[in-house]
């Protein structure tokens, strides 16, 4: 193969590098942030998630709860660059197709959701097993009759 016919192959590939776009990352909650949804402030982060529109733009939420209803209500579609939950026990954000929720009415959120979040499956077994509940995937918070605060 001639020379130039790498560079060519070599070019296409650094510009379809480029094109791509970046991680999303979540944005770090801050003292004055509020819900996207209910309005509350964020007061305790180990119940706090966040979508990332497609814009970039982040929408933060006091609870897992309020960012489920909000996507089913303005993000049917699931048209957006990503969603974050915070682990219950680490308060470290992680991507929600990552985590392991437990969701039961025992569990006292800040508007009633009942769902935490955890990186281990291991933990979410635990204290799923503490309220009588099962772990569940991000897709399965869906699939339940929300409880609308």
């Amino acid at each position: 193969m001639p020379k130039w016919t790498n560079l060519v192959l070599i070019a296409v590939a650094l510009l379809l590098a480029a094109c791509q776009e970046p991680p999303v990352k979540p944005v770090d909650i801050r003292e004055q942030d509020v819900c996207a949804r209910c309005k509350m402030p964020i007061a305790d982060v180990r119940y706090a998630a966040e979508l990332i529109d497609k814009a970039g733009a982040p929408h933060k939420f006091d609870e897992i709860g309020c960012m489920v209803n909000y996507i089913k209500l303005k993000h049917p579609s699931r048209d957006f660059r990503g969603t974050f939950v915070m682990d219950y026990d680490q308060k470290q954000w992680l991507k929600s197709d990552e985590a392991f929720f437990v969701r039961s009415e025992q569990i006292r959120t800040p508007m009633s959701g009942g769902i935490v979040a955890f990186r281990e499956k291991g933990r979410a077994d635990a204290v799923a097993s503490q309220f009588q509940a099962q772990v569940l995937k991000f897709d399965d918070l869906f699939k339940q009759q929300e409880k609308t605060p």
